[in-house]
């Protein structure tokens, strides 16, 4: 029998507010940030698409023990590409969206965004319940529609 994998995003959310990487937190953290209650064994992030933010990052899922799913060295180039990466970290699997369809562009997840402390040394920038919704009714999966469901039951229709 295998170990159940690690998903620490304390740990994750930790490491890059200290590197300084910009980005915000969507996908099943930030349903719970919104007070859906359900577990989630990775942490969705879109970053801040310019270069240094996009270095920034590669550095630190690099000392997070990350590494790119198919190149090996994970670089900010890599990261910058229009795709949706997922990197196994020493404390868990981050979800890189960059440029994806569905997903607002960072400036406008930044703006609208909350501040969520996921422990108390780790505040975590989550995106909006407007953008959430959004994101949810673009993705249309199962998945989403439960999530979709239990959010109107919490925040009312949308």
């Amino acid at each position: 029998m295998s170990p159940e994998p690690v998903f620490e995003p304390d740990r994750v959310v930790a490491g890059l507010n200290a590197a300084g990487v910009q980005y915000v937190i969507v996908g099943g953290l930030a349903v719970g940030a919104h007070g859906v209650v359900r577990a989630t064994r990775d942490l969705d992030l879109v970053p801040a698409p310019d270069r240094q933010n996009m270095d920034r990052l590669a550095g630190c899922l690099q000392m997070l023990g990350g590494k790119h799913p198919i190149e090996g060295p994970l670089t900010g180039a890599a990261l910058a590409r229009p795709a949706s990466f997922k990197v196994q970290t020493k404390h868990g699997e981050v979800q890189v969206l960059n440029r994806m369809d569905g997903v607002p562009p960072f400036p406008e997840l930044q703006r609208d965004q909350i501040r969520v402390e996921i422990a108390s040394d780790a505040i975590a920038p989550v995106c909006s319940l407007a953008h959430l919704r959004a994101m949810k009714h673009a993705a249309g999966g199962p998945r989403d529609r439960v999530d979709l469901a239990e959010l109107a039951e919490l925040h009312g229709p949308a």
